[in-house]
């Protein structure tokens, strides 16, 4: 097949199959002005039978821009159909002054009215009074407004950058659609309620063909061709690996700032945040920071620049450009109906691999339309799913740290750094939301500041590339939420030279000569444990009840299941164990966000139906804590995980085969196997049993436990080498057995482990096996301050190891062990400390 050219957006090859296919009719198509009234004439020869039998009218609507997307409103008075006697609104009606949300430029909306009582005899008339809206960007050139009757399938679809895979986009037949197929002949095949999939390229990277089928409502079937192959050559990495870029935000005016930045030495990245000023008003103060060595970046700036503009930074900044961060793009995952509502985001949906695939299609929509513009995408998400961001083509995470799902921040970088892992390229960034988003902790206070400090360390130690404050060193922005040290909330902002800015800026040039002086070690730290996340699992990072996974809270509302709930919990158990917060680590005030490591780096990597052994051949122990619809390609690759050598932690609900997030009311028939697990572990369950008491786990030392209470636990046939590690009232709830070079360990219970009952027994597991783990460097406690290794964390490379307390107020002890050596090692507060390895 021959090589798509460098843009990479394969050509489709539409093959109608369909007999019964009835092609599109043209309504109207002409260049319109913005917000003036428009009018489509609608004959009757365009209405069918099928329309007067159904009642209904279905049309369609699109605009065209170079750049802009476009709305109408859709409240009865701004969007109907008339027979010149009786009006009919768009179905169902619109609250007034609401519209069709931000639609970019060519997409389509089908609208649906119902038919008028004369529009057979005297046709219709679709009235748009408020004529069309520009949105998304300022618009380039005219607007070519289109109204459509029938189906016109436009199949496509995009190649990201860095060659992971490709997403194939039905989109364009809208709710027409009933039921997909994707096809590769012989390697993959998919039904699917949702218009859009993903499909990952093989190791080598072969061009292949993939068949669309498209069963719809009123046409029949519908089918394509689409020839697909790999990028002749994928994006580097923007800056060496090597190079830690870090430094400021700046807001709209501030350019008189830029100066100052380079006066006061605060790092060697600049970011701007969205401004209206031209690329040549920005050209010689960006000419000033290219002959520093600075690197610049824009965060929402999509739709105000041109490729133009993009070159004259470039040269400006010799070359030291990171283009655009498109910003809190995926928000709506932890945000109210409302924020799914505004993005045309259906939340009514039943399959968590549907509502997964149309996340990844929001994604890779905005992809698109960057590229177009921007050499680099990074996104600045506060939830920690950046396996899904990268997998919709998004070229670089940089997530918001201390934010919502990424308050977190061991936890998120482990995200973020095992995404860049399993994806490639080992780059990513952090945008550090530290003013914003701990409003609990005075601008007064030292630990407000030293808070920063452990988040900017933790990112050195961790990987991290790009690290950036958001706000508070050129003013205070979250001034009127954040505390005061009398217990009051709210204070006047502080200008430049206030106390707070000259605090952030401080800290901001004390890290930056710290990593001058400092070239961080060779590569990205060592680590042996991953946490994994399941398949269509969309755990955030933070635990809230009302949230519902992939944002489906119209589902939720019918089916409770969707809310957060034990496998949610089952997270918070494990990161309890692998990336504690530290309680006590910003006293008197209150700590969502900084604590330790206690057993070293852990990683987060996603699985899917795509993954390989190689995304998790690294870890010598990986955990699944909450949620996984079980395939057999993944029983596949876990099984090959544990004979090439790794340790899996597995409970029973991870085996089911639901999509529906249904993990209590369930059958053995929803198990994979119909129960059989022999496909990784050999244990058959026969059915469920109710059980109370204490764990006994003589096997694993005696662990500490809660009483279960009328557990369900399965009943099971157990095969050879299957060994007991836990009973409960006699009857096995842990098991293990060797594979391979490798090990599973399986717990019982019918639900998931990280339930009240239960997740003190789950952690202390979790405990029992991290420090197991054979490892170059580990920490233990030292007697009578076992909680001091919840504060500190530890990254080992190839010629040195980093230590970090979390805790801004107090020092913390532990027994460190590097390559043999042990010693008691005690941290000050908030101290970064760099140890040589043993050569």
């Amino acid at each position: 097949m021959k090589m798509m050219n460098c843009r990479m957006i394969a050509v489709l090859l539409c093959l109608l199959l369909s007999s019964a296919l009835t092609a599109d009719e043209i309504l109207f198509k002409e260049q319109v002005g913005l917000c003036s009234p428009l009018s489509v004439t609608i004959p009757p020869s365009a209405i069918s039978e099928k329309d007067v039998e159904s009642g209904e009218l279905s049309l369609y609507l699109t605009a065209h821009n170079k750049r802009a997307g476009w709305t109408v409103h859709c409240d009865p008075e701004s969007l109907y159909v008339t027979d010149g006697e009786t009006r009919s609104a768009l179905q169902p009606e619109r609250p007034k002054n609401s519209h069709l949300g931000s639609i970019p430029s060519g997409s389509p909306r089908k609208l649906t009215f119902k038919l008028p009582a004369r529009a057979k005899d005297n046709g219709l008339s679709l009235e748009i009074p408020r004529g069309l809206f520009s949105m998304i960007a300022a618009p380039e050139g005219p607007f070519i407004f289109e109204v459509w009757k029938g189906l016109r399938p436009v199949i496509s679809s995009y190649v990201d950058k860095m060659n992971r895979g490709v997403v194939v986009d039905a989109t364009s037949v809208g709710d027409e659609g009933v039921k997909f197929t994707y096809e590769v002949p012989g390697v993959f095949r998919r039904e699917s309620g949702a218009p859009v999939c993903f499909i990952r390229f093989t190791e080598n990277q072969q061009p292949f063909k993939v068949k669309v089928s498209i069963e719809t409502r009123k046409d029949g079937l519908v089918s394509a061709e689409l020839g697909i192959a790999p990028r002749a050559e994928t994006t580097p990495m923007p800056r060496p690996q090597s190079e830690v870029l870090t430094g400021i935000c700046y807001y709209r005016d501030a350019f008189d700032q830029y100066d100052k930045f380079i006066a006061e030495d605060l790092g060697n990245l600049l970011a701007q945040w969205s401004d209206d000023t031209s690329a040549e008003f920005k050209e010689p103060y960006l000419k000033r920071l290219g002959e520093k060595g600075i690197t610049y970046m824009g965060i929402y700036r999509s739709g105000r620049e041109s490729r133009q503009d993009l070159d004259r930074y470039r040269q400006a900044l010799g070359g030291r450009y990171l283009t655009n961060n498109i910003g809190e793009y995926a928000g709506y995952l932890y945000q109210d109906r409302k924020s799914a509502d505004a993005i045309n985001m259906p939340t009514d949906q039943t399959d968590m691999r549907d509502a997964r695939d149309r996340f990844l299609e929001f994604i890779n929509r905005r992809v698109r339309r960057e590229h177009k513009v921007y050499d680099y995408i990074l996104s600045t998400s506060g939830s920690a799913l950046a396996d899904y961001e990268l997998m919709g083509g998004i070229d670089f995470m940089s997530s918001e740290l201390y934010a919502v799902g990424a308050n977190n921040i061991n936890y998120a970088i482990a995200e973020m750094r095992g995404a860049a892992r399993k994806w490639r390229p080992e780059y990513w960034g952090a945008w550090l939301a530290e003013e914003w988003q701990t409003f609990g902790v005075p601008y007064e206070s030292s630990q407000k500041y030293d808070m920063l400090t452990v988040g900017l360390y933790a990112n050195y130690m961790m990987g991290t590339n790009v690290i950036v404050l958001e706000s508070g060193a050129s003013t205070t922005q979250a001034e009127k939420h954040t505390r005061n040290p009398d217990g009051s909330v709210g204070s006047p902002k502080q200008q430049y030279d206030g106390h707070a800015p000259t605090q952030y800026r401080r800290t901001m040039h004390d890290f930056w000569q710290f990593v001058k002086a400092n070239p961080r070690d060779e590569g990205t730290p060592q680590t042996h444990i991953a946490l994994l996340r399941g398949n269509l699992d969309s755990w955030v990072g933070a635990f809230h009840g009302w949230i519902p996974a992939w944002a489906q809270h119209q589902t939720a509302r019918q089916q409770p299941q969707w809310l957060m709930g034990d496998p949610e919990r089952s997270w918070l158990a494990a990161m309890d164990v692998f990336t504690p917060i530290c309680s006590g680590a910003l006293k008197p005030y209150p700590n969502y966000w900084i604590g330790g490591m206690p057993y070293g780096q852990t990683d987060v990597v996603g699985l899917d139906e795509f993954s390989r052994p190689a995304d998790i051949g690294r870890y010598r122990l990986a955990v699944l804590p909450g949620w996984n619809t079980m395939i057999p390609e993944l029983m596949t690759t876990l099984n090959e995980y544990v004979r090439g050598g790794g340790t899996l932690v597995i409970s029973l609900p991870q085996f089911l085969t639901r999509r529906d997030r249904e993990a209590v009311r369930y059958e053995i028939t929803d198990l994979i196997g119909g129960g059989d697990l022999s496909g990784l572990i050999d244990v058959k369950i026969t059915g469920f049993t109710e059980a109370s008491g204490t764990p006994a786990s003589p096997a694993l030392g005696g662990l500490k436990s809660g009483i279960f209470r009328k557990e369900q636990i399965a009943s099971t046939e157990l095969g050879d080498g299957v060994e007991v590690l836990a009973t409960v009232a006699g009857k096995p709830y842990a098991v293990r057995q060797s594979r391979g070079k490798g090990r599973v360990v399986l717990l019982l219970g019918k639900e998931y482990p990280g339930k009240a009952d239960t997740s003190l027994f789950y952690k202390n597991l979790l405990h029992k096996l991290a420090g197991e783990v054979e490892q170059p460097v580990t920490i233990a406690p030292v007697p009578g301050k076992e909680e001091d290794v919840r504060a500190v964390s530890f990254a080992a490379y190839p010629s040195k190891v980093y230590f970090l307390n979390a805790d801004c107020v107090s020092s913390r002890t532990v027994t460190a062990v590097i390559d043999g050596r042990k010693q008691e090692l005690t941290l000050a507060a908030h101290e970064f400390r760099i140890m040589e390895r043993k050569k």
